[in-house]
């Protein structure tokens, strides 16, 4: 009964943006069939597919090339393709690249669907080589440890010669202000990097964010949970929606204020809040 009332809300949602002109008969027809096959993909995951996934990749390791970690210097300027937390907790670390192609250590215990998405999100190409595990563990620790982003202490001396004006960060603002500073940070970063475009996606009170670059690489945007609500609110307020108002969409400018450079962006947001669910795509103009 779910699948049935989801397939309906997709097709009275499509239907209304191509009546909106917002997308063409061609584009709303791969949409609800990219739709579809995902509802059952997700289906076959939570039917079992975990486990066979697991075994494929225990199988797939199993005829990858050894490497010892107690013999290899992963490369420091990697450290930012997986953060400690999910390195440890899907085991992989990645050891050097050439180009676009990343050499990557994983084990049997990998979450290799996690790894292949990453290696998508990034555009990059991986080759795999397996370790232990506890190898691998021990590796992954002593990288992060030996690459944390460290800063300076500037001394008395430092401070009087040159006075740094000072720049806000997340612990100097209020915390009612955390959701602006955060949202504000995220889109003067994608304007700074040309980004064609940031996409808010708010369903079932979870947020995603993800940068699209001009080549139509995407990067994922970690937003604390917490925040999610906040920031989706933030927009509709910039988009001037009126927060009674449902089945719609609005489109308009907004602007930031860099509070690095000083730099005054400006944004065009299309709002969409249909059948409860709220996108903001957002563009730098």
């Amino acid at each position: 009964m779910g699948t049935v009332k989801n397939t309906v809300r997709t097709a009275k949602v499509l239907g209304y943006l191509v009546k909106k002109g917002l997308l063409n008969d061609t584009t709303a027809k791969a949409l609800a069939d990219a739709k579809d096959q995902l509802v059952q993909s997700a289906g076959i995951v939570l039917s079992g597919g975990k486990e066979a996934v697991a075994e494929l990749t225990s199988a797939v390791v199993r005829e990858l090339p050894k490497v010892k970690m107690a013999k290899v210097t992963p490369d420091p300027t990697l450290v930012d393709l997986f953060t400690k937390e999910e390195a440890l907790e899907n085991l992989v670390l990645p050891l050097t690249k050439d180009g676009r192609v990343v050499e990557v250590a994983i084990t049997e215990e990998s979450d290799f669907l996690f790894i292949v998405r990453r290696q998508l999100m990034k555009g990059l190409i991986f080759r795999f080589k397996t370790a232990r595990v506890t190898e691998l563990t021990l590796a992954i620790r002593i990288y992060y440890e030996a690459n944390k982003v460290t800063q300076p202490i500037a001394t008395s001396k430092d401070v009087a010669a040159e006075p740094a004006t000072e720049q806000p960060t997340v612990a100097s603002v209020s915390k009612s202000q955390v959701p602006k500073f955060l949202l504000d940070n995220i889109l003067c970063g994608a304007a700074r990097k040309n980004y064609q475009e940031v996409r808010f996606l708010f369903v079932d009170g979870i947020l995603s964010v993800v940068g699209v670059k001009t080549n139509d690489e995407l990067d994922e945007v970690h937003v604390p949970t917490n925040l999610h609500e906040p920031i989706i609110k933030l927009l509709r307020e910039r988009a001037e929606l009126d927060s009674s108002a449902e089945n719609t969409v609005i489109e308009k400018i907004f602007t930031v204020d860099d509070a690095i450079d000083g730099t005054v962006y400006r944004f065009s947001v299309v709002f969409s809040d249909m059948f409860g669910e709220q996108n903001a795509h957002v563009f730098p103009q």
